[in-house]
């Protein structure tokens, strides 16, 4: 523990109150801004996390340990905990991670989830293609018997009004529950030495 704490170091503002965490292996230094008033939830790094957390007495998200299916905290005790999902949860666009969000909006060709763990286009009208899904190698679609009229759209949801009082709906859903499936026992974080 002492080795640790020997290799942070820890600023608090005392006009913003945002804290600031440098682990003496390295040059850089991170910041948690306090623009919203409350402190930040998350950091980049595990050094900089497990700061927040003992200054904070809370968990802290460390940003740099994400996966599609897992989330790692730091806690209070300086130990580390991984909350592991049945599938994925947030995805890779242009290199940052976003939380899966299956809202529709209109591309021009089809209509799209906003950020989805597979390619997914439904039909936003004039054309027998109702969904595609394609991840990979691997695709699915699904067709319509007569060209679709122009969906109304509610969040991850297109309603196409067939007429005769008859809806037919498409909802774009999330690949697996939103909630973990085993969160890890707390794990000691290695010592780092300078």
């Amino acid at each position: 523990m002492a080795a640790v704490l020997a290799a942070e170091t820890a600023l608090v503002s005392l006009e913003t109150g945002a804290a600031f965490a440098a682990d003496s292996g390295t040059p850089e230094v991170t910041a948690a801004s306090d623009t919203s008033k409350s402190a930040a939830s998350s950091a980049d790094s595990v050094a900089a996390a497990l700061l927040m957390a003992r200054l904070q007495d809370r968990r802290i998200e460390v940003l740099s340990e994400r996966t599609a299916d897992s989330t790692t905290y730091a806690l209070p005790t300086g130990e580390l905990q991984t909350s592991t999902y049945a599938g994925p949860i947030r995805q890779k666009v242009d290199g940052v991670w976003h939380d899966i969000d299956t809202s529709l909006s209109d591309t021009g060709a089809s209509l799209e989830p906003d950020v989805a763990a597979a390619d997914i286009a439904v039909s936003d009208g004039g054309d027998t293609s109702l969904v595609s899904v394609g991840k990979g190698a691997k695709s699915f679609g699904l067709g319509w018997e007569s060209t679709l009229p122009t969906p109304t759209v509610k969040d991850d949801t297109a309603s196409y009004d067939l007429g005769d009082d008859q809806t037919l709906t498409v909802t774009a859903l999330a690949p697996a529950p939103t909630t973990p499936t085993a969160p890890s026992s707390p794990r000691p974080c290695p010592a780092t030495t300078p």
